[in-house]
């Protein structure tokens, strides 16, 4: 016999298996909550844009002052203040860049120290003896090698002075006359009235070359001498207005003459015009004195009677051109000794004893890469700012991830699954 259906269970009122909760007071205050965080993080981020926008305005190029206008040359800053103070300088014989580029080193010699400055021209550290009490004396050049060890030439006194990067004194050389002084990862180099002597590291002797004289193969004065990577040395040879380059063995590769020789009589030179003069001396230099290497494979010497900074080739010699004029305002040259140069900033600094400046500036065509010119360029800014845009990228990161959390327990207290009794 059939069996009649259950009704029950077909009369009974449909439930669904999923049912969505109606927001509530939870759901504003949640809302609220992140309209709060939100207003909070904008505010963070206009303060500390803020504060990258003033420490721009006290770190950008020529803040503060009115620079001079000369073809070629940038003016950033200058470092002043004649006196016996520890951040003051009274004869600032040479100038050399810290490895990490974000410092540099000045030889006062007058003062008998040593000064380090942070590229926006502050104050960092003063130098007066090593650290074994041994005081300095009459510092007329300095250079730093890329680990840090400090090579300082005393002229009057004969001596080399080398340092580790803690100011203790490892090594006394006995040097005739050094002049000037470079040093890279493996060997430096000593300048003299005659020629120069290369070192390893350790000071052992490689070799000398040179005597002093107006011959083709001597020299009268190196008032400047850099290393490359390559162990090549470019000598400035001052009074007989000539710039060399030699290799590892000490041979020479090149020679050009920067100028009329200043040491070996006029020669005519009275009666010699200028356009001649300049097609025989194309650089036409007066008394070169410092020496650097740029980012772009040129040798920059500074010249301390013609007030002026020549590049040449490193390849070649090749002369490929000259900026700067005289004056006492800034960016132009008073007298400049000494110049060296910031790979990681791309700017170069030199030093004028008579005057007691040391300038930082720039020059067309050291850097042939756009992009790192670019960055090079505002490095001391990113350099200030690093800390307060980490912060400003740290809440945006934070503001995100609170947001996606919220987003997710939101979508999860949404849907909930009744089981039917």
């Amino acid at each position: 016999m059939a069996q009649e259906p259950d009704t029950k269970m077909a009369d009974a009122p449909a439930t669904s298996a999923v049912q969505v909760l109606p927001e509530g007071d939870g759901e504003q205050g949640t809302r609220r909550t992140r309209r709060l965080l939100a207003i909070i993080l904008v505010v963070l981020i206009i303060l500390l844009l803020a504060a990258c926008g003033t420490l721009w305005s006290l770190l950008r190029p020529g803040a503060g002052a009115q620079g001079g206008n000369v073809k070629g040359i940038e003016w950033i800053r200058s470092v002043y203040g004649f006196g016996i103070q520890p951040s003051q300088l009274m004869h600032p014989t040479s100038v050399a860049v810290a490895p990490d580029g974000q410092s540099f080193w000045v030889s006062d010699a007058s003062n008998f120290r040593l000064i380090e400055y942070n590229m926006n021209g502050s104050f960092r550290r003063l130098v007066t003896k090593s650290a074994e009490g041994k005081g300095f004396q009459y510092p007329s050049r300095v250079t730093v090698a890329p680990d840090g060890w400090v090579y300082v030439a005393q002229q009057t006194y004969n001596t080399v002075l080398v340092f580790d990067p803690g100011f203790h004194l490892k090594q006394t050389l006995q040097v005739e006359l050094p002049m000037s002084v470079t040093a890279n990862s493996t060997m430096f180099v000593v300048g003299s009235r005659g020629g120069f002597a290369a070192f390893k590291r350790d000071g052992t002797l490689i070799g000398q070359v040179g005597r002093w004289g107006n011959g083709p193969d001597d020299f009268d004065v190196v008032s400047g001498v850099v290393l490359d990577s390559n162990n090549n040395v470019y000598v400035v040879d001052t009074y007989n207005n000539r710039l060399s380059k030699y290799d590892a063995k000490g041979d020479r590769v090149w020679v050009v003459n920067t100028g009329q020789p200043g040491n070996s009589g006029i020669r005519g030179g009275a009666e010699i015009p200028q356009k001649d003069l300049v097609a025989k001396f194309p650089a036409n230099m007066q008394v070169p004195m410092g020496v650097t290497l740029d980012a772009n494979n040129r040798i920059l010497v500074i010249d301390m009677f013609d007030y002026s900074v020549a590049a040449f080739s490193q390849s070649n010699g090749k002369f490929l051109g000259k900026w700067g004029e005289y004056g006492v305002q800034d960016g132009f040259f008073s007298n400049p000794s000494d110049i060296s140069y910031n790979r990681q900033q791309d700017v170069f600094v030199e030093s004028e004893a008579a005057l007691g400046r040391v300038q930082i500036f720039r020059l067309q065509g050291s850097s042939n890469s756009g992009l790192r010119s670019l960055l090079s360029r505002y490095s001391d800014i990113l350099n200030a700012c690093w800390i307060p845009l980490l912060i400003i990228i740290l809440l945006i990161a934070a503001y995100i991830i609170s947001r996606i959390l919220m987003r997710r327990r939101r979508n999860a207290g949404k849907d909930v699954v009744e089981l039917e009794s």
